[in-house]
């Protein structure tokens, strides 16, 4: 009675969300259960929720409109508050008609993935990557995403590299018909430049392949970094995507958000959009938000609690001889454990995972899970709890400080 491709997705088990729900079935509580799971393996912004909250409130109302049918690629009112927020990053006037909001930032992933691929293409997307994508941009949509393979230790992203992979997968058959970037980057918590963006651009423009800007993380930035957005730049062959689950705390609101300057990609994102629309409740709440006059101060405390917990953890990692790669935005950091593996092996890589799961009851991501090219790599999200952050590192530093 089930067809071939429910059982396909079925057999589908993502890791960081089977451990994901390991944790959150045993989780650490300081006073009810001390001995519960520390997770770092989940990419959310735990550490908002006291500031987001009171401004949600304030918006909170319940009208007679909301209970009834509206565009459902996003209210009129709601995108034209998105479009006013994003123009502020992008230094242009961006128009709400090329704006379309959708259940989460994965929902408007897949929804591109149908609107540029045809079962079998190609989307590139650098390594290690956000393992999700191949989730949310393969799975139903059917399209292969391809590795653009990046070297240890700094694993810079280049237009060589990418010309590589994109020949790689054209020698292979498959029509390579967009590329995935990721900036701020997950896991590397890199920020792309200006002039790396724009030879991107141009490389894909001689390729024809089209740009989706994943930045997600767009205003979770360090001091001192500045975030070259795709939004600046009016081209049709570029997607934005953006959501509410990262720089405001709010991944349970799951509503994401597409940019485009292709007005025929918008209006097959805009029609997709009737499977995938927000309750115009949480569009109400939302609208309210990005138009209250405390948005800049909230924004402001957002990044001086990211770059606080940061420091704290570099600085306990560095003093327990665990190498880090320096971050530039985002709220995970990629963890070098080359040096504690007992072999150069994903194998190993595994092995020391289920030691850390198991017997520190910690969770942190290891590389193979993101396309990491070299095993021994591991991702670890900073901005979990103070006492669950605290209980965590004490488990990982305790871990590895005989090891040296």
């Amino acid at each position: 009675m089930i067809s071939e491709r429910a059982l396909r997705w079925r057999r589908h088990d993502p890791f960081l969300v089977k451990a994901h729900f390991a944790c959150a079935r045993d989780t650490f509580d300081a006073i009810g259960n001390p001995g519960g799971y520390v997770n770092f393996g989940t990419a959310e912004n735990q550490m908002l929720f006291d500031r987001v909250a009171p401004l949600l409130r304030r918006h909170t109302e319940i009208r007679e409109p909301d209970a009834h049918y509206n565009e459902l690629h996003g209210a009129r009112a709601f995108r034209e508050a998105i479009a006013r927020f994003l123009s502020r990053r992008a230094g242009r006037t961006l128009s709400p008609d090329g704006i379309t909001v959708a259940t989460g930032a994965s929902g408007i992933l897949e929804m591109l993935s149908f609107a540029l691929c045809d079962p079998g293409d190609a989307i590139l997307a650098p390594a290690p990557y956000y393992s999700g994508f191949d989730h949310d941009l393969g799975l139903r949509a059917g399209t292969a995403l391809w590795p653009v393979s990046l070297a240890s230790p700094g694993f810079t992203l280049s237009v060589d590299a990418i010309a590589h992979a994109t020949d790689e997968a054209r020698t292979r058959g498959l029509g390579v018909r967009a590329l995935l970037i990721n900036s701020p980057q997950n896991p590397l918590g890199q920020v792309y430049g200006t002039s790396l963006l724009r030879e991107i651009f141009a490389y894909a423009a001689r390729e024809h392949i089209h740009v989706i800007a994943d930045e997600i993380y767009a205003e979770s930035l360090l001091p001192g970094v500045t975030h070259a957005t795709a939004l600046a730049d009016e081209n049709a062959e570029v997607s934005v995507v953006y959501g509410f689950a990262k720089d405001f705390g709010l991944s349970g609101f799951k509503v994401g958000i597409h940019y485009s300057d292709n007005s025929d990609l918008v209006k097959v994102m805009q029609d997709t959009a009737y499977f995938h629309a927000v309750s115009m409740q949480t569009q109400r709440t939302l609208t309210g938000l990005l138009e209250d006059p405390e948005l800049p101060a909230f924004l402001d405390t957002m990044r001086a609690r990211l770059s606080g917990r940061y420091v704290a953890t570099a600085d306990a990692l560095s003093e327990s001889g665990i190498p880090h790669l320096r971050v530039e935005g985002g709220i995970v950091m990629w963890l070098d454990l080359r040096h504690f593996l007992t072999a150069p092996s994903f194998e190993c890589e595994r092995a020391l995972y289920e030691a850390i799961f198991s017997s520190c009851r910690v969770s942190i991501s290891p590389g193979q899970a993101f396309h990491c090219p070299e095993p021994g790599w591991f991702r670890l999200c900073f901005t979990m709890p103070q006492a669950a952050h605290s209980e965590g590192l004490r488990r990982l530093t305790d871990r590895f400080s005989g090891c040296r």
